[in-house]
């Protein structure tokens, strides 16, 4: 358990470093900028109630119907995660918040790529005024 309580520390400013990677080899990949930050500002200006990845998992990967039921440790973890579905509602709230912030800073990173592009600087001044007004 103090391992996973240091995970829990640990692993969000990874994930951010490796998105943001991910988001310049993609660039570097498409050369389209433009359409990855519309992307990015598209998914920080939908404020649909998610509190964990495990319930738009679905979206993305098949149920595995192949694997057997899970043993005692499988079970022990799955509890685990289970309760931090239970977290304070205040506290998703805030890490959903700083998810949100995180999408329109690595947006506005690619923003400054485009060479400032008119209106996709205008739908990030846009996106940033509707999180500040909630």
């Amino acid at each position: 358990m103090p391992l996973l309580a240091l995970a829990d520390r640990a692993i969000p400013p990874l994930r951010r470093s490796s998105a943001e990677l991910s988001d310049l080899d993609a660039v570097e990949l498409t050369k389209q900028p433009a359409a990855l930050a519309r992307m990015l500002l598209a998914t920080a200006d939908d404020y649909r109630k998610v509190t964990t990845p495990w319930q738009i998992a679905h979206l993305w990967f098949d149920p595995d119907t192949s694997r057997p039921e899970p043993g005692a440790v499988a079970r022990g973890i799955q509890a685990w995660f289970e309760t931090l579905d239970d977290r304070d509602p205040m506290d998703s709230g805030r890490a959903a918040a700083r998810e949100r912030d995180a999408l329109i800073e690595r947006a506005r990173i690619l923003v400054d790529m485009t060479s400032g592009d008119p209106k996709l600087r205008s739908q990030l001044e846009q996106v940033e005024g509707r999180k500040l007004r909630r």
